[in-house]
């Protein structure tokens, strides 16, 4: 709540200001396989770069919770899952290289 009061004899003027909530919204879903890792290329530097996830529960009725993977995306980022820093720079050279090509026939 805000309160500000003009000179004179006015009454102060009452401003309610709600807080801005912070929204989630679902982009995609990536399932990674056994031993994998999550990595993201930037498509503007290239460079690629393991990323961090968080773990999140989702409770449900009668069953134990669900352990759910939540990852924060940022823009010009393509995320894949790689075994390891080596194999994750091929797949992006893989991507970079298609996408080459997408744009080079159009």
């Amino acid at each position: 709540m805000k309160v500000t009061t003009n000179e004179g004899p006015q009454e102060p003027i009452v401003e309610v200001v709600k807080p801005v909530r912070k929204e989630k919204k679902l982009v995609g879903s990536k399932r990674l396989k056994k031993g994998h890792k999550l990595f993201s290329i930037n498509m503007s530097t290239g460079e690629v770069a393991q990323k961090k996830y968080d773990m999140v529960k989702i409770p449900e009725l009668n069953k134990p919770d669900k352990l759910r993977m939540e990852v924060i995306t940022e823009e010009n980022h393509i995320y894949f899952s790689a075994l390891n820093i080596k194999n994750a720079i091929k797949h992006a050279r893989k991507i970079v290289n298609g996408l080459e090509k997408v744009v080079s026939t159009q």
